[in-house]
């Protein structure tokens, strides 16, 4: 499956939404020198509802935070796996940490 068409899946999948807009983002290894699997980051915007088909065996909770204040979960390890962590400051990058 193509990168794109997996985030389209995901988001609809783990947050019952569905995106208009589509900016792709950096790529990165998950573990380098341990596994080959490449993450990709997207920007999804125009969000709207869509129905959720989550798998039964996932316990996800969504929880929506303004940017600064998901900087701050960073900084004092609220959150601490790296995909969002690199999605989050490039996103800060991206749109600046203000917002």
């Amino acid at each position: 499956e193509a990168p794109l068409a997996t985030a389209e899946r995901e988001l609809a999948e783990e947050c019952g939404l569905a995106a208009s807009t589509w900016v792709e983002g950096p790529r990165f290894y998950t573990a380098p020198g341990f596994c080959n699997e490449l993450m990709h980051l997207y920007l999804a915007t125009g969000l709207t509802d869509a129905p959720s088909i989550a798998d039964e065996d996932e316990d996800i909770t969504i929880e929506w935070l303004p940017l600064a204040d998901a900087i701050a979960a960073i900084d004092d390890g609220r959150i601490r796996d790296a995909k969002s962590i690199a999605g989050i400051l490039w996103l800060a990058r991206r749109v600046g940490a203000s917002a």
